[in-house]
């Protein structure tokens, strides 16, 4: 016996060159990752023009990129942690409209068709018309929503500070399954 185990002296032998040639063959092996191309030289650079700025305040500040702009079609909209969501034109920044929400948001929104999703910092998963501009449904999850929700299809997926993704109905807000 060696080692107080039943394994044989001769399968230890076995087990321990068989480890090492494995971790030497890795290192030994050329790392195609390692070997870096000179970059392209850029003939035409292109040149960029801004064809308009906002700023939405309350952000979470320039640390933290959480609150990205959502854009479809000819518009963009935004929210901000204060509950802001704001519609601009697409081409030429003009304000559209708003809708202030009551509620401190948490990350970012996700669109689909007519319907703006938004997540909070209390749980709330608020659902807007942005045809009507006013909220359609909410629904209250375990804890705060930690992640930008995601929209496939109709469902509505969000990630909540406890662990648990949860799909809620995209047209109702009603709770189709949840995973803990």
């Amino acid at each position: 016996s060696f080692g107080g185990g039943e394994i044989s002296m001769l399968r230890w032998f076995l087990l321990l060159n068989c480890s090492l040639f494995l971790l030497l063959g890795c290192s030994l092996k050329e790392d195609s990752a390692m070997l870096l191309k000179p970059l392209a030289k850029i003939e035409k650079p292109l040149s960029v023009n801004m064809l308009w700025s906002r700023y939405d305040s309350n952000g979470f500040g320039d640390n933290n990129n959480l609150m990205k702009p959502v854009v479809t079609g000819q518009e963009v909209f935004t929210v901000d942690q204060d509950g802001r969501v704001r519609v601009y034109h697409k081409s030429n920044g003009d304000y559209l409209w708003s809708l202030f929400l009551n509620q401190s948001v948490a990350n970012g929104l996700a669109k689909s068709g007519n319907y703006l999703i938004i997540g909070t910092v209390t749980g709330n998963v608020v659902a807007v018309d942005v045809k009507r501009h006013i909220i359609i449904w909410e629904h209250k999850v375990s804890s705060e929503i930690v992640e930008t929700p995601i929209i496939n299809k109709n469902l509505v997926i969000v990630r909540s500070g406890d662990g648990k993704v949860v799909a809620l109905d995209l047209l109702s807000g009603k709770q189709s399954w949840v995973y803990a």
